[in-house]
């Protein structure tokens, strides 16, 4: 049976490695089982948390991660259809994930308004989706809060505040937040 494990206080805390750690994918790796790293940030690709680990002394290839991003952009795949724009409030691996299941970007005619983490909206990003929220709304993940190293800070996420607007209701999925 797969292992599905989580990176952030499971096997990194920062970006430090946690004791055993190194052992632990080593003991995964010399009995041949499988094994899947998660994240419920959009913000980073396979690529990118290959390199995180890589950083804190943990060689973990890119297959072996599957993040939030992929699984938006798995979701928005399986319930689009034919309808393929989207207006993207996130960073660049969210809108990759997204070109790459088939979707081009689009400021006036999106399907689906999907909203990541970022560190950079801005008002006129959030007017514009709120225009767009006509026929649908997907986020992922809503995270009220983001831990950092110096505590926490805004995940800059408001789907949560924007339901209602226009009397769509979003569709969520990643972290479980209460509201």
């Amino acid at each position: 049976m797969p292992l599905l494990c989580d990176i952030d206080g499971v096997i990194l805390h920062d970006n430090t490695a946690l004791p055993g750690a190194v052992e632990f994918i080593a003991r995964l790796r010399a009995r041949n089982h499988p094994f899947l790293f998660l994240t419920n940030y959009p913000s980073q690709t396979p690529g990118d948390l290959r390199d995180r680990l890589k950083s804190a002394g943990l060689t973990v290839e890119e297959s072996h991660f599957f993040t939030s991003a992929m699984a938006t952009a798995q979701f928005l795949n399986e319930q689009a259809g034919d309808r393929r724009k989207v207006f993207v409030l996130g960073e660049g691996a969210l809108s990759h994930e997204l070109y790459q299941a088939g979707f081009t970007h689009s400021e006036t005619e999106a399907d689906f308004v999907v909203l990541g983490e970022t560190r950079a909206y801005n008002f006129d990003m959030i007017q514009k989706a709120s225009h767009l929220i006509l026929r649908g709304l997907a986020s992922s993940p809503p995270m009220p809060m983001s831990p950092v190293r110096a505590g926490a800070r805004p995940a800059g996420h408001w789907p949560l505040q924007s339901r209602g607007s226009r009397g769509a209701s979003p569709s969520t999925w990643g972290n479980r937040t209460r509201t």
